[in-house]
């Protein structure tokens, strides 16, 4: 699934430090040092893409996706498992491809790299990202007719984001750690059609999200837990505070309570109005989801919310249902104002 990808990145030097700055507030005040943990967060050089689906006999090579005249090293790597369709069927090399690739459509500053199941929009100028998935291709039978999932142990279609952290600076040394975002969810189209009397919450749905990879320096908590920063579900306004353990990977994963950072919650839409704008500190969240990870699930039990710190990240959507979705983020950044210089 989604996890399955990041996991193994993040055992891969990733990435490239970033000192933002650094500023003393007066003589008796100390130091402050201010680090942007993503690299390439305007999206400027492009991606890393893995294959559409688990299956090797699709295509098992990963490929480069880069925006015309990029240079930089491609420190994202983009994951569309439980797919029939991926950009490689068009952009990708000619031994995927058996044709040399594609090129991208602009329009104006953006690039739009589109396959039958999905695309990428990236405007490397203003840093802006679109994620589209057309799930009404995917989730068909040999007739083309709509086929939802039927049961929770098949895949769905992911388009996701995702990198690990060149700089790991423990909670302990940080004051705040600021998640800036600017979202907007500018299509959700429900297209079960005449399959309408199939759709079941339980299975079916269209998620916009992010999650946090977060681990512990205390060496007897060897594991990592998912903490979850959701952005949309088409099935809430807003999502309620929650942990559990997610049984594909026996992780704990903590989900942040929406109303926090998205007052009311999205609405779809491609109006001014209808755009999110998030700006808020994630450190406070971190011991609330260690406390929920030790007293409900024993996990964790030997660190102190001063020994996490964020390894990596990914960000896109997820739609076990059959949605034809569309969201876009911009003006991303995740800063951490530490205490001290970090290495």
């Amino acid at each position: 699934m989604m996890k399955k990808l990041i996991a193994l990145l993040l055992c891969l030097a990733f990435g490239t430090v970033l000192f933002t700055g650094c500023t003393e507030s007066g003589n008796d005040e100390p130091e402050e040092y201010v680090y942007e943990l993503i690299t390439d967060n305007k999206f400027q050089n492009g991606f890393t893409v893995s294959p559409a689906n688990n299956s090797p006999e699709t295509y098992p090579l990963n490929f480069e996706l880069r925006c015309p005249g990029a240079t930089g090293d491609l420190v994202w790597n983009a994951a569309q498992w439980g797919s029939k369709f991926g950009l490689g069927d068009s952009y990708g090399n000619e031994l995927i491809t058996g044709h040399a690739p594609y090129e991208p459509v602009k329009t104006g500053n953006a690039y739009r790299f589109e396959a039958p199941g999905k695309a990428f929009v990236i405007d490397p100028v203003d840093g802006k990202l679109t994620f589209e998935v057309t799930t009404s291709v995917e989730y068909v039978d040999e007739e083309g007719n709509i086929k939802p999932r039927q049961q929770s142990s098949e895949m769905w279609c992911h388009l996701l984001i995702e990198q690990g952290f060149g700089l790991l600076p423990l909670v302990k040394d940080v004051d705040k750690i600021m998640l800036t975002m600017d979202v907007q969810v500018t299509k959700m189209e429900n297209m079960f059609g005449d399959a309408a009397d199939q759709y079941n919450p339980g299975l079916h749905a269209a998620q916009f999200l992010m999650y946090l990879v977060v681990k512990s320096q205390n060496p007897a908590d060897s594991e990592y837990m998912w903490f979850g920063i959701p952005l949309y579900d088409n099935r809430y306004q807003t999502i309620e505070e929650h942990g559990m353990i997610d049984s594909g990977e026996n992780k704990f994963l903590y989900g942040m309570p929406s109303n926090d950072y998205l007052p009311g919650g999205l609405t779809v839409g491609t109006s001014e109005e209808t755009i999110g704008h998030i700006n808020f500190d994630i450190v406070p969240y971190f011991e609330r989801a260690l406390e929920i990870c030790k007293t409900r699930f024993n996990r964790f039990t030997n660190s102190t919310v001063g020994d996490l710190y964020i390894q990596g990240m990914n960000l896109g959507w997820e739609v076990p249902g059959v949605f034809d979705v569309s969201a876009t983020v911009s003006n991303f950044s995740l800063k951490a104002y530490c205490n001290k210089a970090i290495d």
